[in-house]
């Protein structure tokens, strides 16, 4: 599980997404949100944290 940090719309996002890498991750979110699709960062989670996540504070 891949924890992905997106701009969409000007807009911070946090998404969860299944994929075995990084690079798959990547390709799976610029086949859902587009290739224009700004990426902040990206964190491989466990299963056991993905509750407790939160957006990185940007302030």
């Amino acid at each position: 599980m891949i924890r992905a940090e997106i701009e969409l719309g000007g807009q911070l996002e946090v998404v969860l997404i299944e994929a075995e890498s990084k690079s798959k991750a990547i390709e799976k979110i610029w086949d859902t949100y587009g290739y224009m699709t700004y990426i902040i960062g990206l964190e491989e989670v466990s299963d056991g944290t993905i509750d407790s996540i939160q957006p990185a504070d940007t302030d």
